[in-house]
C-alpha cells in the first residue's frame, strides 16, 4: 500500500501559513453504497485513511456510539500530515498523491456509481478573511472528477476543542 508524507517548512521555499486560520486539513472522500473500501484500496494501492462499506456498525467519532454506516465511504485525508494553516497546501498533497491515479478515480466512480469529492475543515483564528483555492488547483480537482467543499467554523473555540472535528 502506497503511504506519503511531507516536509513541512515555514521557511522561505516552504509551505505557507495563513494567519487568518486556526486550523485546517482537506479530505478526499468516495462514497456510494456499492463502495467496497478493500476494492478502492487494491485499485487504488494507497492506504486510506478510513474506509467503511454501506451497513457496516461503527463508533461515532464524537459521541463514541454505535453506528451503522448508510453508505460506503473510502477516505484519504491530511489531517494527521501537516500542520499548515494554508488550504492550498493541504488540497495541493491529496492532489499529488491521487493525481497518478486519477484515471483509476474515475474508473472507480462509473464502475460503482459512487461519487468523489474533497472536503476541507477550516476553522477561523480571527473571525476575518478565508481560505484562497487557485485556479490550478480547482482545474486539477477537476482532473480528478472531485467537488469541492468547505466546513467553516468560527473563532468561538470549537476548533480548540474539537466538537467539530
Amino acid at each position: 500500500m502506497g503511504i506519503f508524507a511531507m516536509n513541512l517548512n515555514t521557511e522561505s521555499g516552504g509551505y505557507t501559513m495563513n494567519p487568518n486560520c486556526h486550523r485546517t486539513y482537506a479530505t478526499f472522500r468516495l462514497i456510494g453504497d456499492s463502495i467496497s473500501p478493500d476494492e478502492v484500496t487494491r485499485r487504488l494501492d494507497i492506504s486510506p485513511s478510513a474506509g467503511f462499506a454501506k451497513g457496516e456498525t461503527r463508533r461515532g467519532l464524537v459521541t463514541m456510539s454505535s453506528i451503522t454506516q448508510r453508505t460506503g465511504i473510502w477516505t484519504l485525508s491530511t489531517k494527521l500530515l501537516s500542520n499548515s494553516t494554508s488550504v492550498e497546501d493541504h488540497l495541493r498533497l491529496l492532489i499529488d498523491r491521487l493525481r497518478p491515479v486519477a484515471a483509476e478515480i474515475r474508473s472507480l466512480v462509473q464502475d460503482l456509481n459512487a461519487r468523489s469529492d474533497v472536503f476541507c475543515y477550516w476553522a477561523s483564528a480571527t473571525g476575518h478573511g478565508g481560505p484562497l483555492v487557485p485556479a490550478q488547483i480547482l482545474r486539477e480537482l477537476g482532473d480528478l472528477g472531485a467537488d469541492l467543499g468547505f466546513d467553516f467554523y468560527g473563532p468561538d473555540g470549537c476548533a480548540d476543542n474539537n466538537r467539530h472535528e
